[in-house]
């Protein structure tokens, strides 16, 4: 009875997510989740977008990933600035100093 705790996560893991899935559920934190697993996928960057628009709460952890997916290099730069200290924000460009500045850096 124990044992098949030990294997749940492998079953949930193991299940494909598709965009028609996402399209199903309704918007919710546990669709987020979902959104999150689907970005770890092998998508193209339409259905990233797609997938990024269907979110709850976009936080820095499905927009990462979505960056990743994406074709943008705009995406891209705008994450890459998130992630600066604020020491390398103080000698950023003026757009990534607007995109990376948040009232805790």
């Amino acid at each position: 009875m124990k044992y098949w705790l030990l294997f749940l996560p492998l079953f949930l893991y193991s299940h494909q997510i598709t965009l028609d899935f996402l399209t199903s559920k309704p918007r919710s934190i546990a669709k987020d989740y979902y959104i999150w697993r689907f970005f770890d996928q092998n998508i193209s960057a339409k259905e990233a977008q797609a997938a990024l628009q269907m979110c709850y709460v976009c936080n820095y952890k499905i927009f990462f990933r979505y960056a990743k997916k994406s074709g943008s290099d705009s995406i891209k730069k705008i994450a890459r600035c998130l992630k600066f200290s604020p020491k390398e924000l103080a000698h950023a460009s003026g757009e990534c100093l607007a995109a990376g500045i948040t009232p805790y850096k």
